[in-house]
């Protein structure tokens, strides 16, 4: 039984033979098909589950072979609560169902199952769009959903019901109200509701289950006095029932019968156990423990080597509140209720000792059948922490490789910390874990206290292996923090003390180490190490480490200017993942998102939007937080070159998110903050782009701005004081920036240098600079085939590049030149003619600031500039030069020209 899926859980609960008819209860449900939710929200006892169990079941009988009803069921317990746990079960539920329509639900899975993944309207919407096309009708059952507490969960819910279509209908059990909106659902007239009083037993429904159900023969007064005793709810009734079996004064124990709910349970609780069998008592009370149970497993609770399938068959025909959770009835629950009531009684009459030995018994039964989570779970509810602490630290790595690391942080924080810090492994564990959530100083001080613990044992092959983990961890760590040669010589300790038959960790050794090479400038070095790991990786068939390899690698490639050996790079990558046998597509989203970039800079903008949509479709399935948020910032860029702004501008933001709840490298942080600068530069965002120049420009003073990892934010510098008309001192950056990019040999930067450089000198009008600056562009440019960063320069560069052909027609990079100048020409006649921009084109060349788009908004509704800016609280003649402004971006002479044109492009509705 998978650790991940528990199948019983997704089954209907079987119906009894004997049941009580309701059927006034379930017309209602029939009835409310139309309505998206139905919601039957009780206290514990009220039949509930019984009901829309035999409600189902009815269903599926009367459609016979062909079902234009089907019905998927999810029961919940607390251990769902972790959000991509839960919302697994969720998608395994419609995965089951025979729906006839194509829908990659499977994929949707397993995006869930991530330490970073994509928001839940990202993932459902294609799940909403397959089921929009149903021909069937689906309902979807989600039982005992008051377990769930887990804010996250109920937005998704939410969205689940504000999203879906008529066909689809959720039936929601709960012994509270979900909190979510249910105001908004009543007003639209799509919610069915039950409550207590509906669910109540009648007289009629309480003498059919007290005399046919239960087997009594109660005469018509007897049944009344208990139905009104009860108020008709349906466990007290039942409990009454077991409680005057075998009875002589029936009628002295109905007179007797009254007080609370509570004192009535715990009464009836005590009738009830007493007249069972003492083997029976001990079994309901030591099985108490279990949230689910088959018999295999009670023997092993009551270390009984069999017996517990017959007391389990006793208990389903008796029914004592066992609920069997498959067809088979192989595996049970109790009736939630009798459950907490049997764990009271535990606690009563059993002592600490004992029941620490139960929840063993059970942790090591779920150890044996490969079922880590649950073992953690029992584990945990033990008073003796060292004993947990030892069960995460045996079933950590397959839990965190199965990419279920938010559990092992929520059962590792319930330890106190000297007990974490006593076994050195476990403690290195949550530090990794603590590191992947960005958490670095917790990470490092658990890595201290390990450190510390592994000194004081004596030294041994496996201390010697445990350094070598601890020192992997602490290179992530010290990485995270800036310091990529510590990452370095920790990486090289790291990858002495690991012993061979580790293949696992010393290829993320060999990832970690050729990328601290990278983020320290040394590419020759980074190089070497990580085509070292990439024919490691390959001879080992180690997935996730080779294709991470071939990634960086290429990134490397690319920024060196060498922008068809990365291309070739990425398909070489591409094709040892599609020889492996393992899942793939998380690797394969990486390398499609890779030759996505390099199609963007050729300017091949179908192609980079197909590669990136396929990469974004799986990206979760990688998990790596840096590498998301580069695969967002990648979309932005190609969305921005066929002129979807707004798109553009929300993969920003969702990159920026990745980043601020995940720990990541320099390289995914700088060009998040760098992708920033350049939208507000953009946007016309002056508001935000001044100060940010002066903030950054005095945090470079205090450190040495010149390296590496800091060349994008650089750059961005650059651009916003040329946006400022500071030009001298974008001059004086540019020119240190050149410097530093040429004597590195890092020929991609460089070249984005350089077009920037020409840039100044065009608006500084130094023709005769720029186009010396802009020929040394265009020749380093040319072999491989740039276009995008030439492209982006808009108007100066199209202008240079007119300026430049005119004296220089035989140039041998000539040609190359006019095809970039035919590109820039089709991107400004787009923008004047008022059309839609095609694949490889923009819509304008520079977009209107959202105070420009204020102003042409209110000349579209015919107002004055002095009527405008009495609204915009601005003077006149700043109403004057932003319609300037937008005559001249917009390429129109007058007002009647500004709004058609805005209208046709959609910047107006």
């Amino acid at each position: 039984m998978s650790d991940i899926l528990l199948p019983n859980k997704l089954l209907i609960p079987p119906s009894r033979t004997k049941l009580v008819t309701r059927s006034r209860l379930t017309d209602r449900l029939q009835g409310g098909l139309h309505r998206t939710l139905t919601l039957i929200s009780a206290p514990a006892g009220f039949g509930k589950t019984t009901l829309v169990a035999d409600w189902a079941a009815g269903i599926l009988l009367n459609q016979g072979g062909e079902l234009e009803i089907q019905i998927a069921w999810l029961s919940v317990d607390e251990s769902d609560n972790d959000f991509n746990r839960f919302l697994t079960y969720f998608l395994t539920t419609l995965l089951q169902l025979d729906l006839g329509i194509e829908m990659d639900g499977k994929a949707a899975l397993e995006m869930f199952q991530s330490p970073n993944p994509a928001p839940i309207e990202t993932i459902l919407s294609p799940v909403l769009a397959a089921l929009a096309s149903l021909k069937k009708q689906i309902v979807i059952v989600l039982d005992d959903y008051h377990a769930l507490k887990n804010l996250q969960i109920h937005k998704a819910i939410d969205f689940w019901l504000k999203s879906v279509t008529p066909q689809v209908h959720t039936v929601i059990l709960s012994r509270e109200d979900p909190p979510f909106p249910l105001a908004r659902l009543r007003a639209q007239n799509q919610l069915l509701e039950f409550r207590s009083r509906d669910l109540r037993f009648t007289e009629a429904e309480a003498t059919q289950f007290l005399n046919d159900v239960m087997g009594l023969e109660l005469d018509p007064s007897a049944v009344t006095k208990l139905e009104q005793r009860t108020e008709g709810w349906i466990a007290g009734l039942q409990m009454a029932a077991l409680s005057m079996r075998d009875r002589q004064d029936i009628l002295t124990f109905i007179e007797n019968f009254s007080g609370t709910n509570r004192f009535i349970l715990d009464y009836l609780l005590e009738e009830v156990l007493a007249n069972q069998p003492q083997e029976i008592q001990q079994f309901l009370l030591r099985t108490s423990i279990l949230q689910q149970f088959t018999a295999d497993l009670c023997d092993a609770v009551l270390e009984k080597e069999s017996g517990s399938a017959a007391i389990l068959k006793y208990l389903d025909r008796a029914n004592l509140f066992l609920i069997p959770l498959d067809q088979e009835r192989s595996w049970y629950r109790y009736h939630h209720l009798f459950s907490d009531l049997l764990t009271a009684r535990l606690g009563q009459t059993h002592a600490e000792g004992e029941i620490s030995e139960l929840h063993k018994r059970a942790a090591s039964w779920y150890e044996k059948k490969k079922m880590s989570f649950q073992a953690i779970y029992q584990a945990s509810l033990i008073p003796d922490d060292a004993w947990v602490e030892q069960i995460i630290d045996q079933n950590y790595m397959e839990i965190f490789q199965r990419k279920e690391s938010a559990s092992i942080r929520q059962w590792t924080g319930e330890l106190k910390p000297d007990l974490v810090f006593r076994r050195p492994q476990l403690a290195i564990h949550e530090a990794n874990s603590q590191a992947w959530f960005g958490q670095l100083d917790d990470a490092e001080h658990l890595l201290d206290e390990a450190e510390k613990r592994l000194k004081e044992e004596d030294p041994t092959p496996e201390t010697e292996a445990m350094h070598g983990y601890l020192s992997y961890v602490r290179s992530r760590v010290t990485a995270m923090r800036g310091d990529y040669q510590g990452a370095i010589e920790l990486c090289r300790i790291a990858r002495e003390k690991t012993p061979d038959s580790n293949q696992g960790l010393l290829g993320g050794i060999g990832v970690m180490l050729g990328y601290g090479y990278f983020l320290n400038g040394d590419f020759t070095q980074a190089a070497e190490t990580l085509q070292e790991t990439i024919q490691a990786g390959k001879r080992a068939g180690a997935l996730n480490t080779t294709s991470g390899a071939y990634c960086v690698l290429a990134r490397l490639y690319a920024l060196q200017g060498q922008i068809q050996k990365a291309f070739d790079l990425y398909q070489e990558g591409e094709a040892f993942i599609q020889e492996s046998a393992a899942e793939r597509r998380g690797a394969m989203s990486i390398i499609d998102v890779g030759l996505a970039e390099i199609f963007y800079e050729r300017n091949e903008l179908e192609a980079a939007s197909t590669h990136v949509q396929r990469g974004l479709k799986f990206i979760s399935l990688w998990s790596k937080a840096d590498d998301i948020a580069l695969a967002y910032l990648i979309h932005s860029q190609i969305q921005q070159a066929r002129g979807d702004a707004l798109t553009a501008e929300q993969y920003i933001k969702k990159a920026g998110q990745v980043i601020s709840s995940s720990g990541v490298f320099s390289e995914a942080r700088d060009a998040v903050a760098a992708a920033e600068i350049q939208l507000w530069l953009k946007q016309r965002n002056i508001a935000a782009v001044k100060p940010w120049v002066k903030s950054i420009s005095r945090k470079l003073e205090s450190e040495q701005p010149f390296r590496f990892e800091n060349e994008p934010v650089l750059i961005a510098l650059a651009q916003a004081e040329i946006a400022l008309g500071n030009l001298p001192e974008a001059s004086e950056l540019l020119e240190q920036l050149e410097a530093h990019a040429q004597s590195s040999g890092r020929q991609g930067r460089l070249l984005n240098i350089l077009i920037l450089q020409a840039v100044v000198r065009y608006e500084n009008q130094e023709l005769r600079q720029a186009s010396s600056i802009l020929e040394r562009a265009l020749i380093l440019g040319e072999p491989e085939g740039y276009a995008r960063t030439f492209l982006n320069a808009g108007q100066p560069m199209q202008q240079l590049l007119k300026h430049w052909l005119s004296q220089n027609k035989a140039h041998p990079v000539s040609s190359y030149a006019r095809r970039l100048l035919d590109q820039l020409s089709a991107l400004a006649d787009s923008a004047q003619n008022g059309k839609k921009a095609p694949a490889n084109q923009s819509v304008l060349i520079e977009e209107l600031t959202e105070r420009e788009l204020e102003v042409l908004d209110l000349i579209a509704q015919g107002k004055t500039n002095k009527q405008i800016a009495a609204v915009l609280v601005i003077s006149p003649g700043t109403v004057k030069a932003h319609t300037s402004n937008i005559y001249r971006k917009l390429d129109v002479s007058n007002r009647t020209e500004a709004v058609a044109l805005a209208r046709e492009l959609e910047i107006l509705l």
